[in-house]
């Protein structure tokens, strides 16, 4: 449970393990009854929400909840899926936490140390000053989403993290800040950090922008992976009700019990 700010973690679970994006559990009739079998599955979740001005500055938290068919609905799909594979594999306790929220692209999520440490990102770096001091009329700040809801876990000792892009990201030198960010995580963690990067899914040619410039991005870290997307359902939304998370979650597995390579 949360306490005064503080994340105390009951017996066994001190490591929360993955951080993941929100989104619902696909083919509830199916999924949601056999979740009761994965008792040692536990989330944490948190998410902005909007206030009655209709401004999303309220940030809601979630205490560490177990894993049922009836609070699974509140987990993340690929989350779930994920920590499902891996825990059917090893029968080790998995703790996930996940910090979304939706219709924000990356520039939200950016952390303050990758823009300066990325040399590219000067520009960004200069707007990001500029957004936190005066709101820039439109559009959420520079990393406001990252110093609300990320940075505040860089204490706890991760095993690795996934940046899902919810797909409303723009291309423009996308690749420089998708850097920022997996620089940023590294230098949270102090280490290589294990960062699993989901492609984007989106047919067209800004998203053929985005693609190439997330292969790009990734392949210049080690300990760092692009799950690939392009061969899923996508007609009409299957991506999302037809496996599509299913299968993101178990290739998300299938990476990390290779020791994220």
């Amino acid at each position: 449970p949360w306490r005064k700010g503080e994340l105390v973690y009951e017996k066994g679970f001190r490591k929360p393990d993955f951080n993941f994006s929100w989104g619902p559990i696909c083919g509830d009739e199916k999924f949601r009854p056999e979740a009761d079998r994965f008792p040692q599955i536990r989330f944490c979740a948190m998410k902005v929400i909007e206030t009655p001005n209709k401004c999303r500055n309220a940030v809601f938290s979630s205490p560490w909840t177990v894993v049922s068919s009836n609070a699974v609905q509140n987990c993340t799909a690929v989350g779930y899926f994920f920590a499902r594979e891996l825990n059917k594999a090893s029968g080790i306790p998995v703790g996930i936490v996940y910090r979304s929220t939706a219709w924000t692209g990356i520039e939200g999520w950016l952390p303050t140390e990758g823009l300066e440490a990325v040399s590219e990102a000067a520009k960004y770096f200069a707007q990001q000053k500029k957004a936190m001091s005066d709101l820039m009329a439109g559009e959420p700040p520079f990393s406001v989403f990252h110093h609300a809801m990320v940075a505040p876990l860089g204490r706890l000792p991760f095993a690795g993290g996934v940046w899902y892009e919810g797909e409303t990201s723009r291309a423009l030198d996308y690749g420089i800040k998708l850097r920022a960010l997996l620089t940023g995580w590294r230098m949270s963690w102090g280490r290589d950090f294990q960062v699993a990067v989901v492609e984007v899914r989106t047919p067209g040619a800004s998203f053929d922008q985005i693609r190439r410039q997330q292969r790009e991005a990734v392949a210049a870290f080690s300990a760092t992976a692009l799950i690939e997307t392009m061969d899923l359902p996508y007609a009409a939304g299957e991506y999302f009700t037809k496996g599509g998370k299913l299968e993101i979650g178990q290739r998300l597995a299938a990476w990390a019990r290779k020791g994220g390579r």
